[in-house]
């Protein structure tokens, strides 16, 4: 603690008693996790198709509007 304030011993001494926490107790320990179990059932994946990125945008429209719009429509 310093700068321009002219605390005394006493002084920073009250404050830091003012402001200083102890900790309760000593922090028990958690409940050890539930173990897993022992087998499981195999889940079937469901297959999506691949994602494709699309071209950026300024690309896009250096291209004619109808080929760039009939090339990406996603209702088709």
């Amino acid at each position: 603690m310093g700068g321009a304030y002219r605390f005394t011993a006493e002084h920073v001494a009250e404050i830091v008693r003012l402001h200083e926490e102890f900790p309760a107790r000593a922090p028990q320990r958690p409940a050890p996790p539930a173990p897993a179990p022992s087998h499981r059932e195999p889940r079937a994946v469901p297959t999506a198709p691949a994602l494709t990125a699309r071209p950026p945008r300024r690309l896009l429209k250096a291209l004619p509007q109808a080929q760039s719009q009939a090339k990406y429509d996603i209702t088709a």
